[in-house]
C-alpha cells in the first residue's frame, strides 16, 4: 500500500524519473503496443484516470494466453525498476486471470529472463478498475532492454468470452540505488 501511494504521488508530481514506456496511458490510441496475432482495441471512453484504455480479447477457450507487448526500451543492468498498471475486465467476460510481466533482453536481442510469471491480479471485481504495482531488479544476465507484457489467460474449458482492459501502465527506473545489503 505504501508503495502504491508513493508511486501515485511521484507520478502525479513528476518528482522522480521519466516514464520509460510510450503511451502507457492510452490517451491517443494503442500504438506502439502490439501483438502480431491479436489486434488490440482502443477504448476512448473507458480509461481509469483519464479517457483511453487498451482492450484485447479472443474467443478460444483452451486455456491459452494472450499477450500485448510494449516497445523494447533501454534499461541499465542491475538497476531497480518500479512498475504498475490499472486493469479490469467486463462482467460479461470470464478470463482465468490477468497479469503483467517484464521481459529482459541482452545486447543481441536474446531474451535472458522474464519476471514474474507467478503474480496474478485480483479478479474478484469485474467492471471495476483495480491497481497493481510492483518492483523488479534487472539482475538477469546483462539485460540492456526490457519489454512490458500485458497478459490475459483464458479458461481451460467452458467459455469462449475472454477480454482484458489495461490503463495507466507505468515503468520507471527507481532513483534509489540498491546494493547487496539493502
Amino acid at each position: 500500500m505504501i508503495l502504491r501511494v508513493l508511486i501515485l504521488f511521484l507520478c502525479s508530481t513528476g518528482a522522480w524519473g521519466q516514464q520509460l514506456l510510450s503511451n502507457g496511458h492510452f490517451t491517443q490510441g494503442v500504438s506502439p503496443w502490439d501483438n502480431p496475432s491479436h489486434t488490440p482495441q482502443w477504448l476512448s471512453n473507458d480509461g481509469h484516470h483519464q479517457p483511453g484504455a487498451i482492450s484485447f480479447s479472443d474467443n478460444f477457450n483452451n486455456g491459452g494466453s494472450i499477450y500485448m507487448y510494449s516497445e523494447k526500451i533501454p534499461v541499465i543492468p542491475n538497476y531497480h525498476y518500479l512498475l504498475g498498471t490499472s486493469y479490469k475486465y467486463p462482467s460479461s467476460a470470464t478470463p482465468a486471470y490477468m497479469n503483467m510481466i517484464v521481459e529482459w533482453y541482452d545486447a543481441n536481442d536474446v531474451n535472458v529472463a522474464t519476471w514474474p510469471w507467478h503474480t496474478i491480479f485480483d479478479m474478484s471485481q469485474p467492471d471495476t478498475w483495480l491497481d497493481f504495482d510492483g518492483e523488479v531488479s534487472n539482475e538477469y544476465g546483462g539485460g540492456v532492454f526490457a519489454r512490458v507484457v500485458l497478459t490475459l489467460q483464458t479458461q481451460s474449458s467452458g467459455t469462449a468470452n475472454n477480454e482484458a482492459r489495461y490503463d495507466d501502465v507505468l515503468f520507471y527506473q527507481d532513483t534509489v540505488f540498491m546494493t547487496d545489503f539493502e
